[in-house]
């Protein structure tokens, strides 16, 4: 029941009440008529009587009369309240009213808002198909341009080198723009003949100031006859390009800087350089007809590729810091591109590139794209397991053989020696490796000839066993096997790793390259060939795979438009 019926109920029994009371009032008089009446008739007992009663039915009357009067102002005050209550009640519907109304203004304007966004959404989307044409367009006008460029540049330059300048080893590779299909790979150094590669080490004098040798003869030191002494010098400066990449860096004499060493290498390979250029073709202006395209590791950033351009200007392999006549290229681009020249690939083609170098391992996987350009479809995957590290299970064989503490006082003190070893164990023995036991002949390391120093250094007991053996350290079938194993499953594991985590993805492969120096070992061709033969058709080794950084960077430079994508932290103009 709501507050106007109850106020209509209460007004109704107000009224009824009145109207009661109107005649009670009427009764009175009457009564008060009959009352004279009476009391003419009466006597003054019964009128005093009469007029008690009359005196209370006045106060009753009175007391009704009050509480109707009270009623009535309640009545009066919930009308008041009720009215309120409408007026409040209309209030709060006009602005309901208001509040619906400014809602559907608002879904309105957001309708409108949508309707504006996808509009302005199809605007940006064409924008963007324009842009993207535009961009095309420019890419495309610059790279014509920068052909145009580059046409100029190469109708002036006549000979085109790749330098593959190493950690471990370096080499270089060179041909004439007018025979771009013979390519050259120097084989003659300081002191040695018909290596590819020579050894990235230099010997200086004690103030190291000034280099002595470089190369291999710098580091590995035949030794001398029974009663002359080998004249003291110091020790060979190796490993020093790492120095700009490795977190741990390798030792350097306090007075050398590793800038100093890269420019003063650079200077002696580059006169090399120079020598064959003159020597082929006496007409050649260096410094204004020759490309000179320098690889680095994949990971270079701007700056250490700055810090590879002042050395090569230190060490004037060009007359001007910013010359135009010297590239860069990345390694495994180089690799990459001279395994092109097999020749087994179709567009859409994926393989694999496996650098097998001396102290590193790196894998890069490729498609072919069209107008034989190379796309790179993952990030590089490496790991140390090169051919130095069967140089290291040579090692520990001998300190098995002759003790530990024998062997870290020869490496310590006569490291030329140490090295005259290594260079021997690596060409009676690990280069000509095939992994067949028919075909290996035993070989004896006469310690007294190769290494007779070290005889001073091995303690009574084992001196005892070796005069035994007349210092003979026979190398048996299973000494190499074991030597070589570790290093050959490390590499077939990277392998592996790497073609189970793209084939999923970007379907099979159709070859693996093997390149770097490495990869001349047979044995390691015949593992890899067959842990792979059934997944991959073609396991390739290309033409002179030591060679194939420096050949692969003639290349480029012949045709520097082959690489079309990279996966890098960096990129190289």
């Amino acid at each position: 029941m709501n507050l106007l019926e109850k106020f209509d109920r209460l007004n109704n029994r107000l009224t009824s009440l009145l109207e009661e009371n109107k005649e009670l009032k009427q009764h009175y008089k009457n009564l008060q008529e009959q009352h004279q009446e009476l009391k003419e008739k009466l006597d003054e007992s019964d009128y005093n009587s009469l007029q008690e009663e009359n005196k209370e039915l006045k106060e009753k009357l009175e007391e009704r009369d009050k509480q109707y009067q009270q009623h009535f102002i309640n009545l009066e005050k919930q009308k008041n309240e009720q009215l309120e209550l409408n007026l409040q009640c209309k209030n709060l519907q006009e602005t309901n009213k208001d509040l619906k109304q400014r809602i559907l203004n608002q879904e309105k304007q957001e309708t409108n808002l949508l309707e504006e966004n996808e509009r302005l959404k199809r605007q940006c989307k064409n924008l963007q198909g324009e842009n993207k044409n535009l961009k095309q367009k420019l890419n495309e006008k610059l790279e014509e341009n920068e052909r145009i460029k580059r046409q100029y540049d190469i109708d002036n330059i006549r000979v085109v080198v790749g330098l593959d300048f190493g950690a471990t080893y370096s080499g270089f590779s060179y041909c004439h723009t007018t025979e771009p299909k013979n390519i050259n790979t120097n084989s003659q150094w300081p002191d040695i003949m018909g290596f590819l590669k020579t050894n990235t080490v230099l010997q200086y004098d004690d103030s190291y100031n000034t280099v002595k040798s470089w190369g291999y003869s710098a580091l590995a030191k035949r030794p001398p006859k029974r009663g002359k002494k080998n004249e003291s010098e110091t020790r060979p400066v190796e490993l020093f390009k790492l120095h700009l990449t490795c977190n741990k860096k390798p030792y350097l004499p306090g007075e050398l800087r590793y800038e100093k060493a890269i420019t003063d290498y650079l200077r002696k390979i580059g006169q090399v350089i120079k020598d064959n250029i003159k020597k082929f073709w006496p007409g050649i202006d260096f410094f204004q007809q020759v490309l000179l395209v320098l690889t680095v590791p994949a990971e270079y950033s701007d700056k250490q590729i700055a810090i590879m351009r002042d050395c090569v200007f230190n060490a004037e392999l060009i007359n001007v810091r910013c010359s135009k006549n010297l590239r860069f290229t990345t390694e495994p681009e180089a690799v990459a591109i001279y395994c092109l020249e097999d020749d087994i690939l179709t567009i859409g083609s994926n393989f694999m590139v496996v650098d097998c170098g001396g102290g590193t391992v790196d894998l890069t996987t490729r498609k072919l794209l069209e107008n034989n350009k190379l796309g790179e479809i993952t990030e590089r995957a490496g790991d140390f397991c090169g051919s130095t590290y069967i140089d290291q299970e040579f090692i520990n064989f001998l300190r098995k053989k002759l003790g530990s503490n024998a062997v870290d006082l020869f490496i310590e003190n006569n490291y030329g020696q140490y090295q005259y070893m290594i260079q021997d164990f690596c060409r009676n023995v690990k280069l000509n490796f095939t992994g067949e036991s028919s075909e290996y002949r035993p070989y004896e390391l006469e310690i007294e000839e190769t290494a007779p120093v070290l005889l001073q250094y091995v303690n009574e007991e084992t001196k005892y066993i070796m005069e035994e053996n007349e210092w003979i350290i026979e190398i048996k079938y299973e000494d190499v096997k074991a030597m070589y194993d570790p290093v050959v499953d490390r590499i077939i594991n990277l392998i592996r790793s790497q073609l189970d985590s793209i084939r999923n993805i970007q379907g099979e492969f159709s070859a693996i390259f093997l390149a770097g120096g490495f990869s001349e070992s047979r044995y390691l061709q015949k593992r890899i060939k067959k842990e792979f033969r059934d997944v991959v058709k073609n396991i390739c080794v290309p033409r002179c795979p030591i060679a194939a950084i420096s050949r692969g960077a003639v290349m480029y430079g012949l045709s520097s438009n082959v690489i079309s994508t990279r996966i890098l932290k960096y990129t190289y103009g």
